[in-house]
């Protein structure tokens, strides 16, 4: 596998960024659970840098969520060293959601999550190499706490849907999924309070917007690091 990314660092590096990045070093490690792979903003305790780890709990995923992931990272490296607005901590500021949205990612501004999968430039680069895209509803799933997940995680509650706790609610022009009994937000696209549409109806004022995430986690062995985070169904 390791052999495949970097293949794929190297394509990532002639298509989108001109030649210009250094070589990425690219690690596998048991992280956190939550953790899909991180971005080592210093030197790493060999004293290498531009070092992307990936966590060994998640290699069995589709290939096009691993490259999202990969070039997730890969941005982070472009921001730490040819970026104007780099970051010194678990992150993901306006500079590093505009270029991901530039290739066809869509992050969410400080937590880094994708919202709905690659578009774009990214996407079309994908399918060129016979990548197959994933087939979604679209549909924003949030975590109990009215945080957004990433758009993977709607695949995992569909494959368990036996047993799923989400709730549907919808504001008239989108649905959402949210794994708490009740859920007092407002769409910030039409304004609309969301009502729950697949049972007891719960209309309340409008809570902060929903889509401003901002999340901090510590590093695995005391590495300062920026991670991509894979919502779970606990809360989060």
């Amino acid at each position: 596998m390791a052999t495949a990314l970097y293949q794929w660092t190297d394509r990532f590096n002639d298509r989108f960024f001109e030649h210009r990045m250094p070589s990425a070093l690219l690690s596998f490690e048991r992280l956190d659970v939550r953790i899909l792979a991180a971005y080592t903003l210093e030197r790493n305790p060999q004293g290498l840098l531009y070092e992307i780890t990936f966590n060994t709990r998640h290699l069995d995923r589709p290939i096009w969520e691993t490259l999202e992931t990969l070039m997730h990272e890969y941005v982070h490296l472009w921001q730490q060293n040819l970026g104007d607005h780099p970051v010194q901590r678990n992150y993901h500021n306006r500079e590093f959601v505009s270029r991901c949205e530039a290739l066809g990612l869509h992050p969410a501004s400080g937590s880094g999550v994708h919202l709905r999968p690659a578009d774009g430039p990214f996407a079309e680069f994908l399918k060129a190499y016979g990548v197959e895209a994933p087939v979604t509803k679209g549909e924003i799933v949030l975590d109990g706490k009215g945080k957004p997940l990433d758009w993977w995680r709607r695949d995992l509650g569909r494959e368990r849907r036996g047993r799923s706790t989400l709730s549907k609610w919808s504001c008239g022009c989108q649905n959402v999924r949210v794994g708490t009994k009740d859920f007092f937000a407002s769409c910030t696209r039409c304004g609309h309070a969301f009502v729950r549409v697949d049972g007891p109806s719960r209309v309340g004022m409008s809570a902060e917007v929903v889509s401003k995430v901002e999340t901090t986690a510590v590093p695995p062995e005391g590495r300062k690091s920026v991670s991509s985070r894979q919502s779970k169904g606990r809360g989060q």
